[in-house]
């Protein structure tokens, strides 16, 4: 699965992406955004309705990505499927100096998770 989402369009283009991918433990979750964003505690999280469920460990990133595998991935994509009325959100500050906010919306998330893991089997992933 890959999600794209852009933060400022050309010539000074920058991006966040989202891609889960299968690996050695199960899939793994990775989100890589453009060099020079500055974020703050819990910049990437999911908020539901009510609260938010999930927030990255500074730890988790090294550089512009975070990387999640195994037993965390698990974890991780729990959330994101349980999370129908959540959404996904990275707040930040772009290398230009503007205050930034994507949401990606969880509601479908579920049904694409589904269809990765049926594909993923039957390619033999």
């Amino acid at each position: 699965l890959r999600y794209v989402e852009t933060d400022s369009p050309r010539p000074n283009f920058g991006a966040a992406f989202a891609f889960v991918t299968p690996g050695e433990n199960g899939p793994d979750v990775e989100f890589s955004f453009e060099r020079g964003l500055k974020t703050a505690e819990n910049a990437l999280r999911i908020d539901t309705l009510e609260k938010t469920i999930w927030s990255q460990n500074p730890s988790d990133c090294q550089g512009t990505t975070c990387t999640y595998q195994g037993d965390a991935a698990q974890r991780l994509l729990e959330h994101m499927k349980a999370a129908k009325t959540g959404a996904l959100v990275f707040e930040f500050t772009t290398r230009l100096g503007s205050d930034f906010k994507l949401t990606w919306e969880l509601e479908p998330f579920e049904a694409a998770f589904d269809d990765f893991v049926a594909e993923s089997t039957k390619r033999g992933l």
